[in-house]
């Protein structure tokens, strides 16, 4: 003969996942299992999405803070080019500033020698004066694009910290199994309305 023993016992799952939205709004899909909506005792598979609530909000935040991020962008890209060209211009105005110094400190010297009339020596000083205008808005042209590429980066960097919360944001709106899985116990409904004060 035979004996067998019963005793009466509780058997706990190895892995066990509570999955909660994170975001409110209304619930527009729930993974099915043969036509069926999903319910208690369903296998689910690891990165398998079980149900997600209306997105619209957030797909539109990640949509503007992308066109934000492009916009930025195309801005940087501008101003880098303007950079380029400030500096061709500011080269070439430091030359001829040297240049018109130069022939100043030339026609300086043959004025000292009575060689040449004072109001020829005085064109060279104008000369100079304009090379040097020229030099001091060339400089702030260079000043202007370095500061527009600033901004334009610093414009990028918080356009991405914004799409950065949407994606987070987005995330919220799906409950996607983290394991491989039964489920257990589901609350929820397509259709249902969810707020994040059911999941206290």
């Amino acid at each position: 003969a035979q004996a067998c023993v019963f005793e009466a016992g509780t058997a706990l799952p190895v892995q066990l996942r509570v999955l909660n939205f994170f975001a409110n709004g209304n619930i527009n899909y729930m993974a099915s299992n043969n036509g069926t909506e999903l319910r208690e005792g369903d296998w689910v598979s690891r990165g398998q999405l079980l149900a997600a609530i209306d997105d619209r909000r957030q797909t539109s935040s990640i949509n503007t803070t992308q066109a934000d991020i492009d916009v930025a962008i195309n801005r940087r890209e501008q101003s880098e080019a303007a950079l380029l060209q400030s500096n061709a211009s500011l080269v070439k105005a430091e030359s001829d500033l040297d240049l018109a110094k130069t022939e100043l400190q030339r026609y300086q010297r043959l004025f000292n020698a009575g060689a040449v009339a004072e109001s020829d020596r005085d064109l060279y000083i104008n000369r100079v004066d304009q090379a040097q205008a020229a030099f001091n808005i060339a400089q702030q042209d260079v000043n202007s694009a370095e500061n527009d590429i600033q901004v334009a980066q610093s414009s990028i960097t918080a356009a991405e910290a914004r799409q950065t919360q949407a994606a987070v944001d987005f995330e919220d709106t799906q409950l996607v199994s983290p394991i491989d899985g039964v489920v257990a116990y589901v609350n929820i409904r397509e259709g249902e309305y969810w707020n994040t004060q059911y999941q206290d």
